[in-house]
């Protein structure tokens, strides 16, 4: 399991920074604390952490059907056929959106703070 303080630590670092953030800087910055070799379910926070800035805004493709203005990153083929994306709508749940609104509230960096 992740180290919640190593979260922890991350979100203040980034949240701290002067300079211009991307969508991918800051997943980067998150995604390296989990151990690729990590076979334990990645925290609640983790997860909601890095699907947040790995969707893509502005998403035009009509072939996911989610019909929202984010969507996923990436889309591509299995070895059997079926269609994998990621982040996938499937994993977002209403404790996930609960928590994006919080984290929300709560940045600092003015292109992590919404204005809400």
């Amino acid at each position: 399991m992740i180290d919640e303080q190593k979260l922890q630590d991350v979100l203040s670092k980034v949240d701290s920074q002067e300079e211009a953030l991307t969508e991918g800087h800051v997943e980067d910055a998150i995604s390296v604390i989990r151990n690729k070799d990590d076979e334990d379910e990645p925290s609640p926070e983790w997860l909601a952490e890095v699907m947040a800035f790995g969707f893509c805004e502005n998403y035009q493709s009509s072939g996911t059907g989610w019909g929202t203005y984010f969507g996923p990153m990436m889309v591509m083929r299995d070895e059997s056929g079926e269609t994998v994306e990621s982040p996938s709508i499937q994993l977002v749940t209403p404790e996930m959106l609960e928590y994006w609104a919080k984290r929300a509230r709560e940045a600092k960096h003015p292109g992590l703070h919404p204005g809400i």
